[in-house]
């Protein structure tokens, strides 16, 4: 799905958009009289699966989905047309000795209490009888035996590598594998004694996860789970709806995650009345025109839209939302990684983090390390989305870190709009566009920490600025930790990082290309700041260390960070303990 286009196909929808059927909004029809009705009519012969357009990824066999509340496509069924809505708990999709593939079913704290995949985790002969978890994005990293895994992986039983994949919500109606509308998916390919691939997992990462299990038959041979016993009778893969089946008593999630904190719980049937039901319709048929959405699709995104409204197309982004992390010297997480990918240590000047048509994001790098390496100092906010002043420009909004010259206390909490001065402790700046807080926060620390408690964890000196759809929804948010230097993090969604550039990479799903240790430097008069940067033609002093030295340094590293989501994390530590004896990664932020 292109999300460029969804906001005009939404309104083209709200007024006038035809083919609604009749059947999809009956008011007599409940979501589970309407599923089990359809599962007693006549199964179809299996068709031939379609493999893509390119060489570059094939299907090996028929194919498995299990995707949103979930609706499921087992192996032997033509359709999404299987629902497991509750209770909750970890499902088995595939179990086999070889191959064990175990979701996590969560939603209890939904407004419909419908389960969603929150988790995967894989285990097996087929991968050496350790286990590979795949949590949901920004909840840690992907582990293979408890050891965090980079952007690719391979070993002699599997290879597993994260590029953009195919939109598995509707794949049923456009089964093309070498699509590439979902940036953040995952791709597990397994090979026989031979050689030949027959099987291959894609999995769509998000707030929740879409799951794709293609296999020959003959790899998992006597499987039981929700894709089904995979014998070529579409009879038998049927599923209750509130009494799913395959319902797992063993946790095969990391340890302190087991057992599921929702398990058992009973989802909460939804509630839509005829004209709720009718302007749903209108939007799922909007949202999924491949070249026209199967009755299933439209019919499980209209109900998946009455249980819980942020669950519609037009309110969720289905995870298509992209993050960057600044912090440190700078150390950078850019939108195409999964994980710190970059340092710019110089020029000490002010560069832009994010541009577009949408913003204008810049910073300033100035530095109190001994080796003068950049630190965040400074941000500085502007473009359409803060919105327009009388005399048609956007307004700015200055944030710095540091010290007043006068009371030398922390300028935490002040901030600068427009060149007025706003304390943001005493009066928080809200209005339609966007929302700018001051208080407690999430730690930038610990995102993406291989330690999903973690994520939990907030800074009490942070600005969190919202911006605002038509709606009223929020669209992108940015948080700041303030101190003597900043970190910074911004998620949005993909549909305002159209041709972006700057430190947080270009988003085109190739990370490679943003990991040059170079800045973007403003010259000219292009700067958003008022005044010019007193750390400008300032140059590094770091002096590097012997094999000894950096032996030494590793050490204290890896005790430091002892749940760093890559080693990365680590080798960055060593090279700031090298270069002038700063033995920090995050400095003070």
């Amino acid at each position: 799905m292109v999300k460029f286009l969804l906001a005009c196909c939404y309104l083209k929808a709200l007024h006038g958009a035809t083919h609604v059927h009749e059947e999809t909004c009956a008011p007599t029809q409940t979501r589970s009289s309407a599923l089990l009705q359809a599962k007693t009519s006549k199964r179809q012969e299996v068709l031939p699966v379609a493999t893509g357009s390119s060489t570059e990824e094939t299907l090996p066999g028929p194919y498995c989905i299990a995707a949103g509340d979930p609706h499921v496509k087992p192996f032997d069924r033509l359709e999404m047309d299987e629902d497991c809505l509750g209770p909750m708990g970890d499902y088995w999709l595939v179990n086999t000795d070889a191959l064990k593939v175990q979701a996590r079913y969560m939603g209890y704290q939904r407004q419909d209490g419908y389960a969603i995949i929150k988790g995967l985790s894989i285990t097996g002969t087929r991968l050496g009888s350790k286990t590979l978890h795949i949590p949901v994005i920004n909840n840690g990293s992907v582990t293979y035996d408890g050891v965090a895994l980079g952007r690719s992986f391979k070993n002699d039983f599997f290879t597993m590598q994260r590029k953009p994949g195919p939109v598995l919500i509707t794949f049923v109606e456009k089964p093309d594998v070498n699509a590439q509308d979902r940036k953040g998916s995952v791709f597990i390919k397994f090979k026989d004694a031979d050689g030949k691939q027959d099987i291959l997992l894609v999995i769509n990462q998000g707030p929740v996860q879409h799951i794709l299990i293609s296999a020959i038959p003959a790899a998992l041979a006597g499987t039981t789970g929700h894709c089904g016993n995979f014998n070529n009778d579409a009879s038998d893969d049927l599923i209750d709806l509130d009494n799913c089946g395959s319902r797992s008593k063993e946790c095969i999630f990391p340890k302190g995650e087991c057992p599921n904190p929702e398990d058992g719980k009973d989802r909460v049937p939804e509630n839509c009345t005829v004209s709720e039901s009718m302007f749903y319709a209108k939007i799922c048929e909007a949202s999924y025109p491949v070249p026209r959405a199967s009755e299933w699709t439209i019919f499980n995104c209209k109900t998946d839209c009455c249980a819980t409204r942020t669950s519609c197309p037009d309110k969720d982004d289905e995870g298509e939302s992209a993050s960057c992390l600044i912090r440190g010297d700078p150390h950078i997480k850019t939108w195409d990684a999964t994980e710190m990918n970059k340092n710019v240590y110089e020029p000490l000047a002010d560069h832009w983090l994010i541009k577009n048509k949408y913003f204008q994001i810049q910073g300033r790098y100035g530095s109190d390390r001994p080796d003068k390496r950049a630190q965040l100092v400074g941000v500085v906010i502007s473009g359409p989305l803060m919105g327009k002043n009388l005399d048609g420009t956007h307004p700015v909004l200055l944030l710095k870190a540091g010290h007043d010259k006068v009371t030398r206390k922390l300028l935490a909490g002040k901030a600068s709009l427009d060149g007025v001065e706003v304390d943001l402790t005493k009066l928080p700046l809200h209005n339609v566009h966007y929302k700018l807080n001051y208080g407690a926060g999430q730690d930038l620390k610990y995102f993406w920490d291989v330690d999903p408690a973690n994520n939990a964890k907030t800074f009490n000196s942070a600005y969190t600025l919202a911006f605002l759809g038509h709606d009223g929804s929020t669209i992108a948010t940015i948080t700041i930790n303030s101190k003597r230097v900043l970190a910074f993090s911004m998620q949005a969604k993909e549909w305002l990082l159209e041709n972006v550039s700057g430190q947080c990479g270009n988003f085109n799903g190739n990370a490679d290309d943003d990991s040059a240790p170079t800045g973007n430097p403003i010259t000219g008069g292009d700067s958003l700041f008022t005044d010019t940067n007193p750390w400008l033609g300032q140059t590094l002093k770091g002096t590097g260390c012997g094999p000894k030295e950096k032996k030494h340094f590793k050490t204290v590293c890896q005790a430091k960070h002892k749940q760093a989501v890559s080693n990365y994390v680590v080798q960055a530590c060593i090279v700031d303990c090298c270069d002038g004896g700063v033995c920090e990664l995050e400095g003070d932020a």
